[in-house]
């Protein structure tokens, strides 16, 4: 139940690939159907990497280990100002706005966040194979 109302499997869609987009004055949902990567945030550091390969098929549950385990045993100092931290600002401030403007709409738009926070994909400033231990913060 969230706020007395109970919740159905209806919701569900929303538990991955889904992310609330701070507004002024209400935050949007978004879901994006054609999300392939999963985002893990570790120690304000991100990570980003694959776990659909392109015809939509789950990579095997050892790829997906191998990744974490990496971003578990990377020894990446926590980042000075991690982005997670915005999460927490009121959305009226029109931060969102600013970051875009600064040129942050490709990290921003990464940010689907589930759960835990992992990063891995195609572009040259994301870790790419976790398992080949060629994983670098994104920030």
């Amino acid at each position: 139940m969230v706020n007395a109302f109970p919740l159905d499997m209806s919701q569900y869609f929303r538990l991955f690939n889904a992310t609330r987009i701070p507004k002024q004055g209400k935050d949007e949902l978004f879901t994006d159907p054609k999300g392939r990567h999963l985002l893990v945030m570790r120690q304000g550091n991100m990570y980003v990497f694959h776990v659909m390969d392109r015809n939509g098929n789950l990579v095997k549950p050892a790829e997906i280990q191998a990744h974490l385990k990496y971003i578990l045993s990377d020894p990446t100092p926590a980042a000075a100002h991690p982005l997670g931290l915005l999460t927490s600002e009121n959305r009226d401030t029109g931060l969102r706005e600013k970051l875009l403007a600064a040129g942050n709409g490709e990290v921003l738009g990464l940010l689907s966040v589930s759960g835990r926070q992992e990063h891995e994909g195609p572009h040259p400033r994301l870790p790419q194979h976790a398992a080949r231990g060629r994983h670098q913060p994104l920030l």
